[in-house]
């Protein structure tokens, strides 16, 4: 009897033991893929054609703030780019592609939470943009000499290039620190 209690004392602890590893490295998953907005750090060089052709008329957004089928979307319609032609050489478009697809975003990280399947064509189109801008008023924004468009990310956010938008990293121009 007492063989029988100690084999099922150390079957349930060692249950209760993969569950609470199983759970804690769940809630770890989740914890730096929805709370780590911003520290997204892009893999790989990222392509001349990209920098030129995308940073002459906005900055070059980094791939994690739209998904890869937003990507696809964009770079299929590059002779018609918000009403500005920004087609690349046939060498340049697939490095482009294929470095945007490669580090796009994935729904639920980021930018791309509520996301519902939808592939916007704007950043600024995005629920989670929406709610994190919310608070702005135009005098600060669209009415800003300094920021002029909500697409002008770098105007207020200090460290773009790296995908980083940590709220003690904002300074909007004529306003300063911002934080929520």
């Amino acid at each position: 009897m007492r063989t029988v209690l100690f084999r099922t004392g150390w079957l349930a602890a060692s249950g209760l033991l993969l569950c609470g590893v199983y759970f804690g490295v769940s809630a770890l998953a989740s914890v730096a893929t929805a709370s780590d907005k911003s520290a997204m750090v892009m893999k790989g060089p990222v392509p001349p054609g990209y920098e030129r052709a995308c940073g002459d008329c906005h900055m070059a957004y980094p791939p994690v703030l739209l998904p890869a089928r937003s990507w696809e979307k964009l770079m299929a319609g590059l002779e018609n780019h918000f009403d500005d032609n920004a087609e690349l050489l046939p060498d340049e478009h697939a490095k482009v592609l294929k470095y945007l697809i490669s580090n796009a975003g994935f729904e639920g990280q980021g930018l791309l939470q509520d996301m519902q399947g939808k592939a916007p064509l704007r950043i600024t189109h995005l629920p989670e943009f929406r709610y994190e801008h919310d608070e702005l008023s135009a005098a600060m924004t669209t009415e800003n000499s300094g920021v002029i468009s909500m697409s002008n990310c770098d105007a207020c956010h200090q460290d773009t290039a790296l995908a980083r938008f940590e709220e003690d990293m904002i300074n909007i121009p004529g306003f300063g620190s911002w934080e929520d």
